[in-house]
């Protein structure tokens, strides 16, 4: 796994779900302005629908079509509200001089420990991520294990991973009638770890560290928001396959069912506008 493919999985949901929001938009302004904005798929299906003398399917796709809109917005607000709580939680909870430690060490300002007893690792936050250090790491880890965790963190901050996580967690849920969104999403959450992971061995030097650390992670209670990336997220067995045969290729296969049902959805769509230009 590579990171020109973690990208891809990122550009691929970008277009397919941004392809399918900003006609979606154009269409509710097509309604409330009475302005032509030329070709638009949801547009196509209404002249469809009025072809065929079933106007009541009109006021289910505009249904359809406000719902999704309205439920991105929903994803969005939420998700927003539940990163400032946590950063203000995180705050008060912080302990300046460990935090003021760590950073010393690393040469950053991006560490922020913690009190709290349950072990986790996070990097939090969209524009500007941080790693934030719970003291109940040190209960379960050692200090070489410690390192190769926050190591695995930074790649996840250098990558701005929070922000884009949030990106394709938010097109799985509101898209969620094609389903290769999720798929996407789920397995970008793999390759990043997987990246991570490697980034650790790399500047770590040991590959055992970073192994031991999530195997003993894997057995604590995690975290889990759309908002950051944690540790211990990802599958597991991808993960561990990768530190033990690094050279064997594990890229993920495509699930042809899924690919399959989202391209015939999205093909059927444009196929019907194409129709419609002839009359």
């Amino acid at each position: 796994m590579t990171r020109n493919y973690a990208i891809g999985l990122l550009l691929i949901s970008i277009m397919i779900s941004s392809s399918i929001l900003i006609q979606m938009i154009w269409y509710i302004y097509s309604l409330t302005s009475n302005f032509d904005v030329g070709f638009n798929l949801f547009q196509a299906c209404q002249a469809l629908f009025e072809m065929f003398g079933v106007p009541f399917l009109e006021y289910i796709l505009l249904a359809f079509v406000l719902f999704t809109i309205l439920h991105s917005l929903w994803f969005c607000t939420i998700q927003i509200k539940k990163l400032h709580n946590l950063k203000k939680k995180m705050s008060g909870l912080a302990i300046e001089e460990l935090s003021r430690k760590w950073n010393n060490r690393y040469e950053t300002d991006r560490i922020q420990v913690i009190q709290s007893e349950q072990p986790f690792a996070i990097t939090i936050g969209f524009f500007k991520p941080k790693i934030v250090l719970s003291t109940g790491l040190w209960e379960i880890l050692s200090d070489e294990e410690i390192e190769s965790v926050i190591y695995h963190e930074f790649h996840h901050l250098n990558q701005l991973d929070p922000g884009k996580t949030y990106i394709m967690e938010l097109f799985a849920k509101v898209l969620w009638f094609l389903p290769i969104l999720k798929w996407l999403a789920q397995q970008f959450s793999i390759v990043r770890e997987v990246l991570a992971d490697n980034y650790a061995i790399e500047k770590s030097g040991q590959r055992l560290h970073i192994s031991s650390a999530l195997l003993k992670m894997i057995n604590s209670t995690q975290l889990k928001s759309a908002s950051f990336v944690s540790f211990a997220d990802g599958s597991v067995n991808y993960r561990i396959q990768n530190m033990i045969e690094p050279n064997t290729s594990n890229r993920i296969k495509w699930p042809l069912l899924n690919a399959a049902a989202s391209l015939s959805i999205f093909v059927l769509l444009n196929a019907i506008f194409a129709q419609l230009l002839r009359y």
